[in-house]
């Protein structure tokens, strides 16, 4: 083996176990995560994408699902077969892959004159893992399909176009995995675009565009899901935290470096825009000007600045397109390849020894006491729940409760569902029309919601009978608080259990039948 390749295995390595350290010390799980798992039972148990709602006890519209293939063929598997374990090697190989696909554009941009350096990568990876914690989510999908498309975009770019025909399947694919689909859309016709204005060829990348589009049909709800797919895309999000901007008060002081890190990519691309302009000359300038890389840089960062959950699509195209003139600025690699040396035995060594092989189970995201509160005294009935932890209680606690509304939102309720909700959280006017709507017997709300302290005052029939580090459970005509049984306080308790849930296999084969002939299933 020649010293290039050996230092390159080395390079992967380390990459990879810089990738596996993000996913073992990420927080937990995103909050949808379990309606994806719930689906994935229901496939490999009924053989069915369901069409209507089964999980929840408000009014609902068809169920388009745009995620269930993740849960079907990706989550549910690997957790069923590989466990808690799994799921963090699953996030690490994502990451890694997401990465590897980067540096492949990589060395087409910059040919002989790339070398790996992975101190650059050890920065943006943290920085990413920082902005958007990294949790197992749908969105992995999308982030590595974009650093695919702009890959095989990129090839087309240096005249290699046969690997052009990838991109419609790989648009069908992405289509039944994350709605995300639409940003691989939109990079495609941006491609266009630059090319068009360079006077390069362009119509190779209409032309795949055409052929991507309408393959969006191939899906378990048909050309009806198109309609879907435009409404979700565009309608607005204020109300939910991952829709909010880099600058609202939310996120600001979390977003500090990956602000810091945009605007160093930005003046290092500004240096050098400034010095080949006075190098070449304005008409030589434009005339070599790489429209696609800016249209895609600028496009895809105004969008990260607005929605943080778009900031790793921005992470990628700066490392796809800014890498080679960050490259020039930084120490070259004799120091890079001992660094990579001495980190590839002790990451790869130290992720292994010390991972967890139990859930990553925390007070921190998930109100684990209170359900298993709900749980343990087998209470029944209707749960109005913060809009974040309902996937969780169902996975948790169905078929005893069912859930007002969860995180699946536009894929199964009108907005009028989401909206009372919201007015109920925040104590808005009118809070109270929910439990004249839509009345629950148990009300499980974070005490950071103003509605919490005034539920007691306001509404005496509900009683506050237990209250854990995020949420507190009222229950409607309650026993005496003494009569209930008190969760464990041992977190290890958690993370041995947090998988488990009353959602069988065997209990979806006999209930989904049912379900689908009931006259809920048709009212729904």
């Amino acid at each position: 083996m020649t010293e290039k390749k050996l230092y390159s295995w080395i390079f992967y390595l380390t990459l990879f176990g810089l990738c596996f350290v993000l996913a073992n010390h990420t927080v937990g799980y995103d909050y949808d995560l379990w309606a994806r798992l719930i689906v994935g039972k229901v496939f490999w148990a009924t053989g069915h994408v369901l069409k209507h709602d089964f999980l929840s006890y408000t009014p609902s519209h068809i169920w388009y699902d745009h995620e269930w293939g993740s849960g079907t063929f990706c989550f549910y598997p690997v957790l069923k077969f590989f466990g808690a374990l799994g799921l963090i090697v699953l996030q690490a190989v994502f990451i890694f892959l997401t990465f590897f696909f980067c540096i492949k554009t990589i060395k087409l941009r910059m040919g002989e004159k790339y070398s790996h350096n992975i101190l650059l990568f050890l920065i943006t990876l943290f920085i990413y893992n920082h902005c958007v914690c990294l949790p197992v989510r749908c969105q992995m999908f999308t982030f590595l399909f974009v650093a695919v498309v702009i890959y095989i975009l990129e090839r087309a770019r240096a005249g290699k176009n046969k690997t052009l025909i990838v991109i419609p399947f790989l648009i069908m694919i992405w289509n039944n995995l994350h709605g995300g689909v639409v940003s691989g859309l939109g990079i495609i016709f941006m491609y266009a675009v630059g090319e068009m204005i360079s006077g390069r060829p362009f119509k190779k990348y209409l032309i795949t565009l055409a052929c991507s589009v309408p393959l969006l049909i191939i899906n378990p709800y048909g050309v009806k899901y198109l309609d879907f797919l435009f409404m979700a895309t565009t309608m607005p999000r204020k109300d939910i935290v991952e829709f909010l901007g880099v600058f609202h008060p939310l996120h600001f002081k979390h977003s500090l470096d990956f602000i810091y890190w945009s605007g160093a990519a930005a003046l290092i691309e500004v240096f050098f825009l400034i010095r080949d302009f006075i190098q070449k000359g304005w008409r030589k300038f434009f005339k070599e000007f790489d429209y696609s890389k800016w249209i895609i840089l600028v496009v895809t960062g105004y969008l990260g600045f607005n929605y943080i959950k778009l900031i790793p699509i921005f992470m990628i195209a700066v490392v796809c397109f800014c890498y080679e003139n960050v490259d020039r600025l930084v120490p070259k690699h004799d120091l890079c390849k001992v660094f990579a040396l001495i980190f590839t035995y002790i990451l790869i060594a130290g992720c292994w020894i010390f991972a967890p092989t139990t859930a990553k189970a925390t007070w921190r995201m998930y109100p684990l006491k209170e359900v298993e509160f709900i749980r343990m005294n087998n209470l029944k009935g209707r749960l109005i729940v913060t809009y974040g932890h309902g996937s969780y209680c169902t996975y948790k606690l169905f078929p005893n409760i069912k859930v007002y509304m969860d995180g699946r939102y536009e894929e199964v309720w009108d907005e009028e569902i989401f909206m009372f909700l919201q007015v109920f959280q925040n104590r808005g006017y009118s809070w109270g029309e929910i439990l004249k709507r839509y009345p629950a017997n148990i009300i499980m709300l974070e005490k950071r919601c103003p509605v919490y302290q005034y539920i007691e005052k306001e509404c005496p029939e509900y009683k506050l009978v237990y209250e854990g580090e995020k949420s507190g459970v009222f229950i409607k005509d309650a026993k005496p608080v003494s009569e209930y049984k008190r969760p464990p306080e041992d977190i290890e308790y958690y993370k041995q259990t947090m998988f488990n849930t009353d959602i069988t296999q065997e209990f979806l084969k006999e209930y989904i039948p049912q379900f689908i002939k009931s006259e809920e299933y048709n009212a729904k």
